[in-house]
């Protein structure tokens, strides 16, 4: 028997299905569910998607303020008549200044409009009380007991291929495809040569069989320190891992700004890795067009035309592949309460892919990214194409018997470091003697080790909020990439010119070839691997130093195995072929 409230309520649901196209199904289902759990024997199902609801919990003072409830218990529901199972759904609250999420359990036929519309109805209560309630801690804080829901999202984990993610898998197919065929053929080629070899010891010397080898390429209010935590994701892309995803990120805000490891990553190596790369990158691109310009034969057209294939021969199949690999992983996994961001990600790349392959990313759905880190490939390859400029520059001042390495355009932000790298390149490949005494490279070093200390702590001491906009802060975000890249330059000019002891031998020790020849690949596919981890987590994780230290051991452990089995399994073979065939 019915329950008073479904009496009165039903009517005026059905009344409003009219108005608000409310699905009839998603109502008698949902009706059915309410009706099981308010029974004198409440049936086992209702009593799962119930107690999988989300509920406040404890430590919202540092921010644990979203309800996720329980994602299995939700989908393992099963309403005993057959007609509906349980469907995890998540609604955005806001609640004064705070945003927050409370998760439901609702019947697997209402859709987002539907439960929105329920919802606005009062029907998904349970003795006189709504599944979602304002918080009660928040409402002391922020003296506001009043909320709003401002949207829905539903988890469906029922694999969905259409034509763009379809043509993904075929090309992630077609890969392994090519690259099983083609090491058959370089098997029995090699095995057709060897068998050659094998001849030509018994044959007239005079007789010359050549093998075919393939090479192997290498203090704010409580309140406001919520909502902030809410939304700040972790400084710089130190880690992937966004402080939303803990259930204290105002500990978080608190505890990390302030320890001295994160202060070093902030202004130092960590942070500033990527215009490091960037300088060598810069170096090593000047030196291949340098060494190509000087072979014979090869006009500077020929140059310019060779240089820009071979860079794409090199990023291209690997990058297609990750990127189809990625839109497969993001289409099929079953994620689970925090898989949104996956998802998102699958959107952004339909809408974006082709920015992508035309190294535009950057500029082109900048905020629809498709693998978003990705807009260093998009830098790299356009400082690369700018690097013959700079050589046919030199070519044309040494003519008029000028030598001007300062010749500077203004570049965009991260171009700096990858023009010390060019520069850098000219003068180690033109260089016929040591350039270098021991005064200056005393001096060399002193300022090149005080450049670095600076970066690092003027990184932590200047104020580069909105708030505090000043020139100090203006000058030190426009200059301390470049200074950083010079610094580090210095490094590489000595330990070239024989003066850097021990960081040479360190830097130089072939202990780094097998990370340094994974490092391509471990790029691409290291943000897919933290955010499947995060993907398939049903709760929040709590931050503590030793959790996110063991988190960031998985993440790098994990990132080298994948990026081993791609090296091996396409980037690798795919150069091999290239070199055979070209």
């Amino acid at each position: 028997m019915r329950t008073v409230w479904i009496f009165f309520m039903l009517p005026l649901a059905r009344c409003r299905t009219l108005d608000r196209n409310l699905s009839s199904k998603c109502l008698e289902d949902s009706i059915e569910f309410l009706e099981d759990l308010q029974s004198e024997t409440p049936e086992e199902y209702a009593l799962l998607m119930y107690d999988s609801i989300g509920r406040e919990g404890s430590n919202i003072l540092h921010g644990n303020v979203d309800q996720l409830g329980s994602y299995s218990e939700c989908t393992s529901a099963q309403a005993s008549s057959g007609n509906f199972s349980g469907q995890y759904c998540k609604f955005t609250i806001e609640q004064g200044k705070i945003e927050y999420t409370v998760a439901i359990c609702v019947p697997s036929s209402c859709k987002k409009d539907d439960i929105l519309m329920l919802e606005w109805l009062g029907i998904f209560t349970y003795k006189n009380k709504s599944f979602i309630a304002p918080s009660q801690i928040l409402s002391f804080i922020s003296a506001n007991a009043t909320y709003r829901v401002k949207s829905v999202h539903c988890q469906n984990n029922t694999p969905y291929i259409d034509v763009f993610v379809g043509i993904c898998i075929f090309v992630v197919a077609l890969f392994i495809t090519m690259m099983i065929a083609g090491s058959i053929y370089v098997t029995i080629k090699e095995w057709k040569s060897t068998d050659k070899m094998m001849e030509d010891d018994l044959s007239p010397p005079h007789k010359n069989y050549k093998t075919v080898s393939v090479s192997k390429i290498n203090g704010q209010p409580l309140q406001e320190s919520i909502a902030k935590s809410k939304h700040q994701s972790s400084d710089h892309g130190v880690t992937e891992g966004k402080n939303n995803n803990v259930d204290n990120p105002v500990q978080w805000l608190l505890t990390v700004p302030n320890n001295l490891l994160y202060i070093f990553s902030l202004g130092g190596p960590f942070y500033l890795a990527v215009d490091t790369f960037f300088l060598l990158s810069g170096l090593l691109s000047a030196r291949t067009v340098l060494n190509m310009h000087h072979q014979p034969d090869q006009g500077l057209t020929k140059t310019v035309k060779d240089y820009v294939i071979n860079r794409l021969q090199r990023i291209i199949p690997l990058y297609i592949y990750t990127m189809c690999l990625f839109i497969g992983m993001c289409s099929l996994i079953p994620w689970k309460s925090l898989g949104e961001n996956p998802k998102s990600h699958l959107e952004n790349c339909r809408r974006s892919w082709w920015t992508n392959l035309l190294f535009i990313n950057n500029f082109i759905l900048i905020d629809q990214q498709c693998m978003g880190w990705t807009w260093y490939l998009a830098n790299d390859f356009q400082f690369h194409i700018t690097t013959p400029i700079f050589i046919f520059l030199l070519f044309r001042l040494l003519s008029h018997g000028e030598y001007n390495i300062q010749y500077y355009t203004k570049p965009y932000c991260r171009y700096g470091p990858f023009l010390i790298g060019i520069m850098l390149g000219i003068l180690l490949h033109h260089r016929k003697t040591s350039l270098l005494t021991k005064t200056s490279v005393l001096t060399g070093w002193l300022c090149s080790l005080m450049t670095m200390a600076a970066v690092i702590a003027l990184g932590y001491t200047l104020d580069d909020t909105v708030e505090s906009y000043s020139a100090p802060p203006v000058l030190y975000q426009a200059l301390h990439r470049t200074a950083w890249a010079a610094a580090v330059g210095w490094i590489i000019l000595v330990c070239e010119e024989g003066h850097a002891g021990f960081v040479n031998t360190l830097l130089s020790s072939k202990l780094w070839i097998p990370i340094a020849n994974l490092s391509y690949a471990c790029f691409l596919i290291h943000p897919a691997v933290i955010d499947m981890y995060y993907g398939l987590q049903e709760t929040l994780l709590h931050y503590t130093d030793i959790n996110m230290f063991y988190l960031f051991l998985g993440h790098t452990v994990l990132a080298h195995i994948v990026g081993f089995a791609l090296c091996i399994l396409i980037e690798n073979p795919m150069q091999a072929l290239r070199k055979y065939f070209c």
